[in-house]
């Protein structure tokens, strides 16, 4: 029988680990782009295809640190990372701030994943993402979880707490992509 996925996660937020506290505040992007450049980006440097000296560097960190302030514009196509951006910015309204660092750790490493896989043949300067747009996104989630985080012990995600917890924030941020219009791929999810 086929799960009722959308209801999964239009609900995903609120399981006691992941929902926001009646008086947490909303975070705020850039609250939180150090944090996540030290710990992705300076911890496990040697594991990434790209190395970031600085914020600065890092495209994707570098927009968010200039809080980059997406209009809802249906005439214009984002790329991947605006995209991922507006996820982030989505999800900081649901989430407590545990959840929403591991969250940025996932997108900022899932980025890392389709830049290393995909190649830009349009403009070589920049990323994949920076680039394309969000539609073949989903295709790369096997090549995540097998080759991109196996190689690096899971950059830290996958502690005993968060065992299915980056199979369930992938499925969610794929369900995302689809209710959003970002991607024709819809996520279905089987159980026995």
């Amino acid at each position: 029988m086929i799960e009722n996925s959308e209801q999964k996660f239009r609900n995903f937020f609120e399981n006691d680990h992941r929902r926001k506290g009646d008086n947490e505040l909303n975070m705020i992007l850039t609250d939180y782009y150090e944090l996540v450049f030290q710990e992705i980006y300076v911890k496990y440097k040697q594991h990434l295809p790209k190395e970031y000296p600085t914020i600065n560097d890092n495209p994707f960190l570098r927009k968010i640190r200039e809080n980059i302030n997406l209009e809802k514009n249906e005439n214009k196509v984002k790329n991947c990372d605006e995209v991922f951006f507006e996820y982030l910015k989505d999800i900081s309204t649901k989430c407590n701030k545990s959840y929403f660092v591991f969250a940025f750790k996932f997108v900022v490493l899932f980025r890392e994943c389709i830049n290393k896989f995909k190649l830009n043949e349009i403009d070589r300067a920049k990323d994949y993402t920076e680039v394309y747009n969000s539609d073949q996104v989903p295709d790369l989630c096997n090549e995540f979880i097998t080759e991109f985080m196996e190689n690096a012990d899971y950059f830290g995600l996958n502690s005993e707490e968060n065992k299915n917890e980056l199979i369930e924030i992938i499925q969610h941020f794929c369900f995302w992509l689809f209710d959003n219009g970002y991607t024709t791929s819809r996520l279905t999810l089987l159980t026995n």
